[in-house]
């Protein structure tokens, strides 16, 4: 694979630890270049891991709900302690799809621990925080039953100043009510300032699917913009001849 190791400042691999109920997970990162854009890669198969969370990166989609909530704390909260470890301080952070929604449970104890309060701390998280939703049925949208968000989380609400209730809150439509999954949609939804969905018929459908988290909106209003999916032609298109390329290129400035 044409991949390397992410080196740290001491000149080692690069690796993060992510709190889970009862020990720490270890994340080496992994550097693949696509063209000039840099992609990291988050890795949990290395010895200091124990032998059930090692194949927590190995698989794209598991079965088992357990491993699945496993795999989003590692990409989400694990993700965001990579960048802070680079010292990468993005002005915005997008969630494509709900799978890094946790991002935002890191962000967010980062600035209680500095000071604010959970309210405040969701708010300012908000304000840099973009998503972008995919699937245009309620069923294929990531959601967790609450007994596996009590027992990934219970110290997170303890450490960052809230019950354990408050934090379903943040997944759910109708707060209170914990007969609700736990909805990785909704909560990127609450915790974000911009929101899209990938044609304009799917910003459509998309307003109408979650209408409902938005409140006192005003009748015909449209939260979630709609931002149509494609590619730009003259990069994806093989060029015969550098003849037909400079063609190409004439049409492309006289647009």
């Amino acid at each position: 694979m044409p991949i390397l190791p992410l080196l740290g400042n001491d000149g080692r691999q690069l690796t993060v630890t992510v709190p889970f109920p009862g020990r720490k997970v270890y994340v080496r990162v992994w550097l693949a270049r696509v063209g000039r854009v840099p992609v990291l890669l988050l890795d949990t198969d290395t010895p200091k891991n124990e032998p059930a969370d090692r194949p927590i990166t190995g698989q794209l989609y598991v079965s088992g709900r357990e491993m699945r909530i496993c795999q989003e704390i590692v990409i989400g909260m694990g993700g965001v302690r990579v960048l802070k470890a680079l010292g990468i301080e993005p002005s915005c952070w997008h969630m494509n799809e709900g799978h890094c929604a946790f991002l935002t449970l890191e962000r967010i104890q980062t600035h209680v621990k500095n000071g604010l309060s959970f309210a405040d701390a969701c708010k300012e998280v908000a304000k840099s925080s973009v998503f972008t939703t995919h699937t245009p049925v309620p069923a294929g949208n990531e959601a967790f039953d609450g007994h596996l968000i009590r027992k990934y989380f219970k110290d997170y609400a303890e450490k960052t100043g809230i019950t354990i209730e408050q934090l379903l809150d943040l997944g759910s439509s109708t707060p209170g009510d914990r007969q609700q999954p736990f909805s990785m949609t909704i909560l990127a939804l609450h915790l974000s300032s911009y929101y899209n969905g990938v044609s304009q018929l799917h910003g459509k459908v998309s307003n109408e699917m979650w209408r409902h988290i938005f409140k006192d909106l005003k009748p015909g209003s449209e939260p979630i913009k709609a931002i149509t999916n494609g590619v730009h032609t003259q990069t994806w298109l093989g060029v015969p001849d550098e003849r037909r390329a400079r063609q190409i290129s004439h049409a492309g400035l006289a647009r």
